[in-house]
């Protein structure tokens, strides 16, 4: 499988009930999503990260952009339901860490392992972006110009997907005229 271009770079769903920051390169919105629907609505239109998130500007976080949620060198992220821990993919492996004792919760995995749900998918090589959902126990994944939303179930590997692969344009209309970002 080929790797397309990154639609979405990071992701990070926001304090506010089903909300959610797509970041892509130097620039983001912000919006209402809604769990198997497709009325989403932009709450923020694109604009340039340095100018939503002022403190960001003359930083590597503004320019050249965000890549993942986190400070660390992985590709993407989502926090787990299970206490303080987190997912965090790079490349085609993934781990759980507890983020208050930055412990390492069982051991560093292929995606495909941890989650046979993902096996012959785009998402088996790597995530580019990701985030847990308002929904208990559900995530969406991102990569290339397609995306998935998994119900998890960490520790396990009994992990489900909620509806099939698709299109980032087609599961997520809002965002037609904004993604790919050039």
């Amino acid at each position: 499988m080929s790797n397309p271009a990154p639609y979405i770079n990071a992701a990070f769903r926001s304090s506010r009930e089903y909300e959610v920051y797509f970041f892509m390169k130097n620039k983001y919105v912000r919006l209402h999503y809604t769990p198997g629907r497709t009325d989403d609505e932009i709450l923020t239109n694109l604009r340039l990260i340095r100018s939503g998130f002022p403190s960001l500007a003359g930083t590597p976080f503004a320019e050249p952009g965000i890549d993942c949620s986190f400070d660390t060198e992985a590709n993407s992220a989502f926090r787990s339901t299970r206490g303080k821990e987190v997912y965090l993919f790079k490349g085609n492996e993934y781990c759980r860490i507890a983020y208050d004792s930055k412990k390492l919760v069982g051991t560093i995995r292929n995606i495909g392992d941890g989650f046979p749900v993902l096996k012959g998918t785009i998402f088996e090589s790597g995530i580019d972006a990701c985030f847990a959902s308002h929904e208990e126990s559900e995530a969406y994944l991102f990569k290339g110009d397609k995306y998935v939303r998994i119900k998890f179930t960490p520790g396990a590997t009994h992990d489900t997907l909620v509806g099939d692969v698709r299109l980032i344009l087609d599961g997520w209309p809002c965002l037609r005229g904004i993604l790919p970002v050039n």
